[in-house]
């Protein structure tokens, strides 16, 4: 059956200027976003600062932030932003960044659910399918300057990707994995 909003999640989208419809499709109503920011929620997310030492001051730093779960993900994207690809081999998924090769400085740590946090870009690495291993990153489209739209994009899909010989689908796996760029440092 359809599950009524809660009058509680009424009235928080109320007080940000958004309006609820009367029912949601689900069966479980999603955990209220002023509980976890309220709570703290633990730290669920990571936030890692990037100083890169052969870039103009304009494009000197960034920090990157998005989910605990997502951290081999995240290093994916790296490989993809400084390296330029993803590369094949290593013990399972752990495929770490040579970061001072890179001449980058890295430091990350554990952070709580901050729902005032904005993107100034919103990135996704998609994996799987068509796009394998390797994967490739896109920036999210429309955009999303508001950290919870963003990470909130990250999602495995089932797609069919054609029919076997007997007739039957051929389905695998896409993975979509969204990280925010909350702070690109400008000279």
């Amino acid at each position: 059956g359809l599950l009524s909003a809660p009058a509680s999640a009424s009235a928080s989208a109320a007080r940000r200027g958004h309006s609820l419809p009367l029912a949601a499709a689900t069966q479980r109503a999603p955990p209220e976003v002023e509980a976890l920011v309220g709570e703290g929620a633990g730290k669920d997310w990571v936030e890692c600062l990037l100083e890169y030492e052969d870039r103009p001051a304009s494009q000197a730093a960034e920090v990157w932030v998005f989910r605990k779960r997502t951290r081999g993900e995240f290093e994916r994207l790296m490989h993809m932003r400084i390296n330029g690809g993803y590369p094949p081999g290593g013990e399972g998924q752990d495929r770490p960044v040579d970061y001072s090769a890179a001449g980058i400085s890295v430091a990350c740590r554990e952070r709580a659910v901050d729902a005032d946090l904005t993107c100034a870009e919103c990135v996704r690495v998609l994996t799987g399918g068509a796009y394998g291993n390797g994967g490739i990153s896109v920036p999210a489209y429309p955009p999303k300057p508001n950290i919870l739209d963003c990470l909130d994009l990250s999602r495995s899909i089932a797609v069919e990707q054609g029919k076997r010989e007997n007739g039957s689908p051929l389905i695998t796996q896409l993975t979509e994995t969204a990280f925010c760029n909350s702070v690109r440092l400008r000279g």
